[in-house]
This record gives structure tokens, sequence and C-alpha cells, in this order.
């Protein structure tokens, strides 16, 4: 019975012995007026007047909680989390870096509301819960599973159609529809590697080469596609197709501060008058010619099934005609996310188009094109 006595100082004994008559000199022991206390508390309405009062000084620590219930952190957490253990109130402290919360317990309803049998009761409720989450979750997996296969049956059927219908009306389109329809796949196999790369922790190289990988495919692809007589090719410029670099001189840097409040983007400020800052002798202004500009290959075959694939300037070149003698067109950019044309595979799509799966299918179809192509 002392830990009910343990926080309570002297001063709230004495105040509340004062309500049942007792009355105590201005020095005394706190020992004294405890057992003067634990005479009261013989009465139950007093000593549920205690619990009540000193409710928060004499609540259950989560430690002392488990030895009290004999029961398993684990539990007592479920049991906090489900209500059935009612929190007199939560102590803040400050540890790994963290704010956290410590519950405190109500020791009337702890010791006297909580039977074995009612604790019995709890567990058997729970490992049925779990038992039924089990069945459930097993079920679950079975129908997405199935609903899964599914998707890859019809995913495959539908392709296989299509493959009939193009190379029944033409070899060459059939060839050249199965490599752009895999090399779509590729494609975005790579955004999503680089998706990945970005956000890896451990294994970002691993991403990395994967996505090198997808890309290099991808534009051996494009060469082989661009013989085809269903593709033509085309340039994009962008509205700023050269990657800039500026060094301002001491005069002109001085200026843009004065313009400017806060950060300056100094490819902000040279575009803002770049003629200023091209005739400057002082400021240096280098150009990487094209460098946004991008060579595009367009698969159009019958029926309304077209492809658009897109290749850096720098890499086009070698496979491209002279940009100078294509035609420009204008593709509208994505305004969000990573890329400026196409997207990474979704997580729907990668239960269908597997990466191993992909990369098989695109080999084949690569190989056939390049049997075609060398007749």
């Amino acid at each position: 019975m002392d830990e009910l006595f343990q926080n309570v100082t002297i001063a709230q004994l004495t105040d509340f012995a004062q309500k049942y008559g007792k009355t105590f000199p201005k020095k005394i022991k706190k020992s004294v007026v405890v057992d003067a206390v634990k005479n009261l508390l013989a009465d139950e309405k007093i000593l549920n007047d205690y619990y009540d009062t000193f409710k928060k000084e004499i609540a259950l620590s989560p430690q002392d909680t488990e030895k009290i219930l004999q029961c398993t952190k684990a539990e007592r957490l479920r049991w906090t989390a489900e209500g059935k253990l009612p929190v007199v109130y939560y102590e803040s402290f400050h540890k790994f870096g963290k704010d956290l919360k410590c519950p405190y317990y109500d020791r009337l309803f702890i010791c006297n509301s909580i039977t074995p049998e009612l604790l019995d009761k709890w567990r058997i409720s729970y490992k049925e819960k779990v038992e039924n989450n089990s069945k459930t979750k097993i079920k679950k997996s079975i129908d997405t599973k199935q609903r899964n296969e599914n998707l890859r049956e019809y995913s495959k059927f539908t392709l296989n159609e299509e493959l009939k219908f193009f190379y029944q009306l033409d070899e060459e389109a059939g060839i050249i529809f199965e490599l752009a329809f895999w090399t779509q796949w590729v494609n975005r196999w790579a955004e999503k590697n680089e998706l990945k790369a970005r956000r890896a922790i451990k294994y970002g190289d691993k991403y990395l080469a994967q996505k090198n990988l997808c890309y290099t495919l991808k534009n051996t692809a494009m060469e082989i596609l661009l013989k085809s007589k269903y593709s033509t090719a085309h340039f994009y410029v962008p509205a700023f197709p050269d990657k800039v670099f500026v060094y301002f001189c001491e005069l002109h840097y001085q200026l843009i501060r004065d313009m400017y409040i806060g950060y300056i983007n100094p490819l902000n400020a040279y575009y803002d008058n770049p003629k200023l800052y091209d005739k400057c002798p002082n400021c240096k202004v280098e150009r990487q010619k094209n460098y946004y500009s991008l060579f595009c290959l367009k698969i159009n075959l019958i029926a309304g099934t077209t492809f658009w694939f897109h290749m850096p300037y720098d890499i086009g070149l070698k496979i491209f005609p002279d940009e100078k003698t294509l035609p420009k067109i204008f593709h509208e950019e994505n305004f969000e996310g990573y890329f400026r044309f196409g997207r990474a595979i979704t997580e729907d799509e990668m239960i269908v188009y597997p990466e191993k799966t992909v990369l098989k299918s695109f080999h084949k179809a690569i190989e056939k094109a390049n049997k075609y192509f060398e007749k």
C-alpha cells in the first residue's frame, strides 16, 4: 500500500485528511500523516475518494502495469491502443532525437476491474482475430495472384491479336510494330530505374546500370526503326535549346544584385537581357549548342497506331540525318516530373510487363528486325 503515498506530498495528504476531521501540527513527519491516512482508507468510500483525488499521483507506470497484469509490452501497447487500459496522462520526454510520450495508467481500474479471466478473454479474442486476418490475407493473396494472372493473359492475347493483324498486313509492319512496342516498355523501365536510383540508399549503382542498359537498347532500336518505310525523322527545338554557362563581370554582377531580391539564378538573369551580357567583353558566356534539342522518330502504322521516340542531340548526331534537313516539330513537354517526355512504368503495368519479360521480348524483336533489314 506504500506505493499509494510515494508521489503524494505531505501537504496534499494533510489537506485530504482534514476533509475527514483529521488535524496535524505544523511540523510533523510524513510517515505519521501516512499512517493516519491509511487508517482513514479502511473506509471504502474514503478509499475511492483518495483514488479519485490523487489519480495522477498514484497512476501506474508502463512497467508497473505489465507487472500487475503479468503481460508483455506488446500486449500492453495493443490494449492501450484498443482503449482497454485507461490512461490517466501522458508524460513527454525526448529520446533518440524524437519527442515521445509515456502513458500512465489508472491504478484503480487496473487493480480492481481487470481480472485474469478478462485478460484470457482479450488474448483469445486477439488470437481469433489474427487467425481470421491470416485467412483473409491468404484469400486476398490468392485473388490478387489470379487477377494478375488474368491481366497478363489478357495483355498477351491482345498483343498477339495486334501482331497477327500487322504481320498479315505486311511483314515489315509486323516487325516494326513488335520492336516499337517493346522499345516503348524498355524506355519506361529506363525511366523507372532512374527514379529508383534517385531515391535509392543501397542499390543506386544497380539501378543506374539498368537505366543505362535500357537507354542503350532503346537507342539501338531507334537506329533500326529509322530504316523502316513507316518511320519519319523530325527535329525538336525547345524555346531555349542551348546549355549556357554564365560568369558575370563585377559590374554586371553588382547590377544584378541590385535588381534581384534574395537568391539570384544566373540563367534567369542572363535571359532577361542576353544581348547585354553577350556584348560585354568581361562577362564570359559559354554555349553548348542544341544541348536540349532532340531528334524525334515517328512510327506511323495504319489503323492509327503511332509511336514517338526521342533521342538526345549528341547521340542522335551519329544516327539521324543532318538536323538542318529534318522538319522541325513542336512537342509539349511534361509540365511536372523528372522527364521531359514519356513516363516511367506504373506499379500496375509492372505486373503485366516485368523488366525481365520486357528485355527478353525486346531482344527477340530486335533480332527479328536485324534479320529483316539485312536481307
